[in-house]
């Protein structure tokens, strides 16, 4: 388990510690209960050249780097340079370029720094091949707000849709009672809510004139 908490791990590694039971109740489910510790990787009192050498693969390190400084724009910034080495080793790998714009994602959505001053600042330090992972970020994050965009136009001509059909309905059922409309209750419908609909629906049947349904 890793924590980057500005304040460090501050609670138990031991589970059962994590468990706020009464000592009555503790003993009673003591033999149930799992002994295991947890391996905690505190980054708050991890150096960042220690990430660096750490023995497991490079976006991993790039990751737990982010992490630790990204929060920090001025130290993560000064890092930068440093870190270029692994930077290159996770472009080089496969479906590197991914990896880096997840990176990317995250410190973009972290770091206080200005999109183009991050970008400007990335440049320097890790060369231009880093142009390459800001136009993956910028592509998923434009198809991003592309399927949200798409969702949300569902959404809405779904209720558009059934909110039509709830008009046509109702226009039906006030031909068939009181004949023609007028226009002026046409324009009612056509410029009624879906709420509006609904209320001068459960007023049809009762109404001894059109005048009532549209009441209130």
């Amino acid at each position: 388990m890793r924590s980057h908490s500005t304040r460090g791990w501050t609670a138990s590694t031991r589970f059962c510690d994590l468990l706020d039971l009464s000592p009555a109740l503790e003993q009673e489910l003591a033999p149930f209960i799992p002994g295991f510790e947890f391996i905690l990787e505190d980054l708050t009192h991890r150096e960042s050249d220690e990430l660096h050498d750490m023995a497991t693969t490079a976006v991993a390190r790039l990751a737990l780097f982010c992490l630790k400084e990204v929060r920090d724009g001025a130290g993560f910034v000064d890092a930068l340079p440093e870190w270029a080495d692994i930077y290159h080793e996770v472009m080089a790998s496969l479906n590197g370029v991914e990896a880096m714009a997840a990176i990317m994602r995250y410190i973009h959505l972290v770091t206080e720094l200005p999109r183009p001053e991050l970008e400007r600042h990335m440049l320097t330090a890790l060369g231009p091949e880093a142009k390459e992972a800001f136009v993956t970020l910028g592509e998923q994050l434009i198809e991003q707000g592309r399927r949200e965009g798409l969702k949300k136009g569902v959404l809405l001509g779904r209720q558009e849709g059934r909110q039509d059909g709830q008009r046509r309905l109702l226009q039906g059922q006030l031909e068939a009672r009181f004949g023609p409309l007028p226009a002026q209750a046409e324009a009612r419908l056509d410029a009624g809510s879906e709420r509006d609909l609904e209320r001068w629906a459960r007023r049809v049947l009762d109404a001894e004139q059109l005048e009532q349904v549209f009441e209130g």
